[in-house]
């Protein structure tokens, strides 16, 4: 093979460190995609990727589809509280803020209970993928998954994962005897043990009684033309770049009125013009509901020595204007703008010589460090107070309010952790050595993780895992959040906790980090920003200073 060739004994012409990690991502890609392969075994590549990507449709439909149940079967104060459905009632979610403990309960044990076809699809998608990674010399469809990621191997993976699990056991165990104490407070009667259907409710409260103050009081000052001015303003002072709307969009440029064009401009003209980011930011009937970045065309260098600029767009679901009323944005909506502008700044600000390289083009558990990194900028109220502003009256942001709601939105974060934790051990079970012997259930396997791992027991007759299409999307690689948050928050506290504007520390992180996107291992990257490897105890302690420092 042509790229095993220049790999093995070089090129006709110079290469250097560049050209050969791309050659080797080349070769990994046509590698795992069955290329080497007898023209059976290629036949056969292809039928179990046909049948994988089937399979993860069926699933994925499974997720999202209501229960129904006779009316009758329903305890007489149930019967009217969920959509009526003739003799029966269709049950669509979990109703976890719904303020009765019954409620909350019939929903999780209806939603959540066992389909025998989902269960057979789960499971099919997993042999299927472990099939295929056998077939294209994996031992595992994680190892497959996992190979060139910062992780570097599924083993890796879950040592830290374990590990983390270990370090956060007794916070969260703190926070779920708080969750009780408010329990307790609120109810007249029955058990106050804390049970899965119970957290997000519980939580709510315990958030209001940290801060009386709702995400809703302060929307008015978080109009989304003065967030994207503030992301603006504080891409200048981070980088020297500054984001501009373009008002003559060509006919069919855009595929919806309310799209907007962003050029992305160098401020002191070196380089001018840096990409084109077009926003599509509101809701509306049949548009995709989960938020998203991705790449129009990527940036690459040029033979004439030119760079070709990147082209992006950025998708969420933000409320739309209403009369002379701005889009308004809840802190949570803040956020997710602003991660969403990480991802656009990795591609706006990566300068690599090939475009499959470019940008977010890099492993998953990496491509996610920019944009966490963005959201520890939306939540420090020295960034939010310079920009925030009454739509109506310009006011400023009352400061006392913003901290206050602020520092009820990070608690239970520990919690949130462990979940976070869970959820991407049993992802790692299910694309490992699975099944161990063909004697654990996709079930089984759930269950024995989450009592080793969660401080809540699983329910019997239910099963959480019918219900997570992150399976399907991420596939041995939703340990990837965490494993971002852990770098994002040391890039945090090491370059920009004491100031969040800081020049310096922008040029430094634009220079060792984005400008370089796939086109380096993420393991150097990380060095060469913070100065030490991304090894398993320098993530969680990061993640550990990260809970103490937000606790305080």
């Amino acid at each position: 093979m042509l790229f095993r060739s220049v790999l093995d004994h070089g090129d006709v012409v110079p290469t250097d460190e560049v050209d050969r990690r791309v050659a080797e991502l080349f070769l990994f890609d046509f590698e795992q995609s069955g290329i080497h392969l007898p023209t059976s075994d290629r036949r056969r590549f292809v039928e179990l990727s046909e049948r994988i990507l089937e399979l993860g449709s069926g699933f994925m439909q499974g997720c999202h589809r209501p229960i129904y149940v006779k009316r009758s079967s329903l305890p007489e104060q149930l019967r009217d509280v969920f959509s009526d459905n003739g003799d029966g009632v269709m049950v669509t979610g979990l109703f976890a803020d719904h303020p009765s403990d019954l409620v909350r309960e019939a929903a999780y044990r209806i939603y959540l209970h066992p389909d025998e076809s989902q269960t057979r699809l789960l499971e099919s998608l997993l042999e299927a993928r472990s099939e295929l990674a056998r077939l294209t010399g994996f031992p595992t469809f994680a190892s497959r998954s996992l190979r060139g990621t910062m992780a570097e191997t599924p083993e890796r993976a879950v040592e830290f994962l374990e590990s983390l699990s270990d370090s956060v056991r007794e916070k969260a165990s703190s926070e779920l005897r708080l969750l009780e104490d408010v329990k307790r407070r609120n109810l007249e009667t029955g058990s106050t043990e804390i049970r899965p259907w119970d957290t997000t409710f519980y939580g709510g409260i315990a958030r209001h009684e940290m801060c009386s103050v709702s995400g809703t009081e302060l929307a008015p000052y978080f109009s989304l033309g003065v967030c994207i001015e503030g992301l603006s303003d504080l891409f200048a002072d981070l980088f020297g770049i500054r984001l501009r709307e373009v008002a003559d969009v060509a006919p069919g440029e855009v595929w919806c009125d309310d799209v907007r064009k962003l050029d992305v401009l160098e401020e002191d003209g070196a380089e001018g013009e840096l990409g084109t980011i077009y926003c599509d930011l509101f809701e509306r009937p049949g548009k995709p509901r989960h938020d998203c970045h991705f790449t129009v065309r990527g940036g690459r260098q040029l033979a004439d020595g030119s760079y070709q600029h990147p082209v992006v767009v950025l998708m969420l679901n933000l409320p739309r204007p209403r009369g002379p009323i701005p889009s308004l944005l809840s802190l949570g909506a803040v956020e997710n703008l602003f991660h969403e502008f990480g991802h656009a700044m990795h591609s706006m600000l990566g300068r690599t010589r090939y475009q499959h390289v470019t940008g977010t083009r890099c492993p998953t558990d990496f491509a996610e460090v920019p944009s966490v990194l963005m959201e520890y900028f939306a939540s420090d109220p020295r960034v939010l107070s310079r920009f925030a502003r009454h739509w109506q009256t310009s006011e400023p942001v009352p400061r006392d309010d913003l901290d206050r709601l602020l520092a009820s939105r990070r608690s239970f974060a520990v919690s949130d952790i462990q979940q976070q934790v869970f959820y991407s051990l049993v992802d790692q079970a299910y694309h490992g050595h699975y099944p161990a012997g063909g004697a654990r259930t996709t079930q089984g396997v759930a269950d024995d993780l989450q009592r080793r791992h969660h401080c809540l027991e699983p329910v019997p007759g239910t099963a959480w895992q019918l219900r997570f299409g992150h399976f399907v999307g991420y596939a041995a690689r939703y340990y990837s959040y965490l494993m971002s948050r852990a770098v994002a928050a040391r890039l945090w506290h090491q370059c920009f906790r004491e100031d969040p504007f800081s020049r310096a520390a922008g040029e430094r992180y634009r220079s060792s980090m984005l400008i370089h996107g796939g086109q380096v291992a993420p393991g150097q990257l990380v060095k060469s920003t913070l100065g030490e490897q991304p090894t398993t105890k320098m993530l969680v302690q990061a993640i550990l200073d990260d809970i103490e420092d937000t606790s305080c």
